[in-house]
């Protein structure tokens, strides 16, 4: 087992990545009544679930308990991929699709999952064994894994990539500079992503599980799009409420005067079907050209 005595700093470290999680939510506890937030913090408390579940997996000797923290684990692993999908349609002002139908149905299968896991014992249908090997420092779990288990991977993988998509659909819909705040989001949901995809593909040092370290790579990118780009200002969700729906066509200019961005109307009165800043500063410089060409021909027919 891994023991405080023997390894520190790595102790020190898994119980600190397990930790971080359950914490963050503290920050932001005053923006609780809103749904985006309520979804977040299920989201950290199911990180927290599996992260210190794999901590006591780590350091508490007896097998038998090892395999109890494992199946604990579940508690927060099936629900991790759901709490993204919700979070990320509320963040991406998409809560009109959320519904009880839709909370049901995407919990449907992680349930049945949580269920099989412990009641693995009748059937191997989640894990097909457990044995304790040496890593070449400590004793750790490794797990023959069945087909129950490779479903919750696939489920957890395609939400994940939704969310992805939800994400980098909405960095093209908002203002170059609220951008950095869904960027910070899409850094969050990316982290425990990679290290999930390299913990089925890979193996990490030690024979450890990294996804805790991901779990810890989603709070540092929050926190900071928290405290830096201000991630759950409401800016960024009411953006096309209030700004797309005005009927003044609007160009919003950053600092050195380049077009930051526009809203709807102003996209019609250039003669562009949609909000694209890069097609509007096209559309803009040819009609510059064209009205520059003539006002110097109409300067020429008047001095003739």
């Amino acid at each position: 087992m891994l023991s405080y005595s023997e390894y520190p700093l790595l102790f020190f470290v898994l119980m600190a990545v397990a930790i971080v999680p359950v914490l963050f939510p503290l920050l932001i506890r005053k923006e609780k009544q809103q749904r985006v937030f309520r979804y977040f913090i299920g989201l950290m408390l199911a990180c927290f679930a599996y992260s210190f579940s794999y901590f006591l997996e780590l350091t508490l000797p007896a097998v038998s308990i090892k395999i109890v923290m494992v199946k604990a684990q579940y508690l927060g692993a099936v629900f991790f991929a759901p709490l993204v999908i919700l979070f990320t349609l509320a963040y991406t002002r998409k809560s009109q699709w959320i519904s009880n139908k839709l909370i049901y149905a995407l919990l449907f299968l992680p349930f049945l999952n949580l269920i099989a896991v412990w009641t693995n014992e009748w059937h191997q249908l989640f894990y097909t064994s457990f044995e304790t090997v040496d890593n070449g420092h400590f004793q750790v779990m490794q797990t023959g894994k069945g087909l129950g288990y490779w479903i919750h991977q696939g489920y957890t993988l395609i939400l994940l990539f939704v969310s992805l998509g939800l994400l980098l659909k909405r960095v093209r819909e908002i203002p170059p500079t609220d951008s950095r705040q869904v960027i910070m989001v899409i850094l969050g949901l990316c982290s425990p992503l990679l290290l999930y995809i390299y913990y089925l593909v890979g193996k990490f040092p030690f024979l450890l599980d990294p996804i805790p370290f991901g779990f810890l790579g989603t709070s540092v990118f929050f926190y900071f799009g928290l405290k830096k780009f201000n991630l759950f200002k409401i800016v960024p969700i009411a953006y096309h409420t209030l700004f797309n729906n005005m009927q003044e066509g609007v160009l919003v200019l950053d600092s050195n005067g380049n077009l930051a961005t526009l809203n709807l109307s102003a996209a019609k009165m250039i003669g562009i079907s949609k909000v694209d800043e890069k097609r509007a500063v096209l559309e803009i410089e040819k009609k510059l050209a064209r009205n520059k060409g003539a006002i110097y021909g109409s300067e020429r027919l008047s001095g003739l």
